[in-house]
């Protein structure tokens, strides 16, 4: 398993990663440069005001997943769902990398980390890297992303939505009348990350679920102030606890869908949220702290994301129509909006079923698209010569008004609450005759794609 230095190092290899030498400003500036710089990763190596550099797009583009998990894009999505399907359980260390330097008390300082302010609107400087790690008495820990405000040196806000498991383990630690442990945990193993997107049950374990990604035990260490585990391997690691029955003022920040979400008055601004109080801070010798840039897609977000939905979509969809080909989140509908599946069909109405499944599903899909398995579709003019041909939009379109939305702007167009969705089933029907495809030949054609260069005289 790679951890974060690893992960450059073979990134640098393939030269998939560029070194910034001019000092950069952590204000702007340094997502300004992560921007630029397209879908390479990209290192800072001078920052004003601190002496750790600033990592990030380490996953810029579809070839940094391939290359965290050491698989062909052809072979991803297959390879990934093998690999799940046999979880590997985090192993207890009694030391590693990030306990090599231990800050508690007046010692602990989060203005010592380069945290960046990321878009022109921020509410401030927010950690957005930072693998959220929890751990409830019956279900124990949980992995996620969730962006952190600062607001003071050892104090933070966090964005913890009514519909995550961070919010369903904040409820009921303070149902206790107990604050809830919190660990966040900065430059991680590729696996972390990209398990801490996988959705599931609230017992999922996505320590676990990172194991079976890399192929042996996470390795974990106990933290010095709060009872959580967390990577042995991590560069920066961060725990406090999230007082009971504490809401503040946070936000705005820039969103994976390009804009900022409507905050209480309805137009951008800050809403209530939880805060962390910190009580240590454990890290490497010379650590790399890690961003991850959020804007307009494409961005970094919408990649990491997208294995894991695409995992997700295939296995909801398959409950219902045994035979799934293939699943494709494109990056204008922002890695979760949009979704092309592609089905063998065996009866009239699986296109529909298949619909259904994929709006019903809490990835949050707007737009959903069901073609037949002859459809490449990850090709945007393949999916749209199947909408135009195999559909008939007053048949073959599904409708669903005032449905729960996952960070949807556009919800302002209606009641700021609820989001409509659609679906095309852009499949043939199995019993009325249709009319065949035109095309030359296969084989004719492999055999031209095959000796292309004597045609060219070449």
């Amino acid at each position: 398993m790679y951890d974060l230095r690893q992960f450059l190092s073979r990134l640098e290899e393939e030269k998939e990663l560029i070194r910034i030498k001019k000092e950069v400003d952590r204000k702007w500036e340094v997502s300004a440069v992560m921007k630029k710089a397209g879908g390479m990763a990209v290192l800072c190596e001078s920052v004003k005001g601190s002496f750790i550099p600033i990592v990030g797009n380490l996953f810029g583009n579809i070839r940094k997943i391939e290359l965290a998990l050491g698989s062909s894009r052809e072979k991803l999505l297959d390879e990934y769902q093998r690999r799940v399907s046999r979880p590997i359980p985090p192993r207890i260390v009694n030391h590693g990398p990030v306990k090599q330097q231990i800050f508690k008390g007046d010692a602990l300082d989060l203005d010592t980390l380069p945290i960046p302010f990321i878009n022109e609107l921020d509410g401030g400087y927010y950690i957005d890297a930072g693998i959220v790690i929890i751990k409830d008495p019956e279900f124990g820990h949980n992995l996620a992303l969730h962006r952190i405000q600062v607001k003071g040196k050892r104090k933070s806000g966090i964005l913890a939505g009514p519909s995550t498991h961070l919010h369903t383990y904040i409820r009921r630690a303070w149902e206790r009348g107990e604050p809830l442990e919190i660990a966040v945990a900065i430059g991680c193993a590729p696996s972390l990350y990209i398990a801490s997107q996988v959705t599931g049950p609230l017992d999922l374990d996505e320590y676990s679920i990172a194991g079976a990604l890399s192929g042996k035990p996470v390795d974990v260490v106990r933290c010095e102030t709060i009872d959580v585990e967390v990577p042995a391997s991590a560069e920066i690691v961060l725990e406090g606890i999230i007082p009971p029955n504490t809401l503040e003022s946070e936000g705005p920040f820039g969103e994976f869908h390009g804009y900022y979400t409507p905050g209480a008055s309805g137009a951008t601004g800050p809403t209530q949220m939880p805060v962390i109080e910190y009580q240590a801070m454990t890290c490497r010798e010379s650590p790399i702290f890690q961003m991850i840039m959020i804007g307009k897609p494409p961005t970094e977000g919408l990649y990491l994301r997208s294995l894991p939905h695409e995992a997700d979509l295939y296995r909801i969809v398959k409950e219902v129509i045994p035979e799934v080909k293939d699943v494709y989140f494109p990056p204008g509908g922002c890695g979760r909006f949009h979704a092309v599946v592609s089905i063998r069909k065996r009866t009239e109405g699986d296109g529909k079923l298949a619909l259904a499944a994929m709006l019903a599903s809490r990835i949050g899909i707007k737009f959903g698209v069901v073609v037949d398995e002859d459809i490449d579709v990850r090709n945007p003019l393949d999916v749209e010569w199947a909408m135009a041909t195999r559909s008939q939009f007053d048949r073959d379109g599904v409708t669903i008004n005032n449905a729960p939305h996952v960070i949807d702007p556009s919800v302002v167009k209606r009641d700021g609450k609820t989001t409509a969705k659609f679906g095309i089933d852009a499949t043939r029907p199995i019993v009325t005759p249709y009319p065949d495809v035109c095309d030359v030949p296969r084989a004719m054609f492999e055999h031209v794609e095959k000796n292309w260069s004597e045609y060219l005289g070449k």
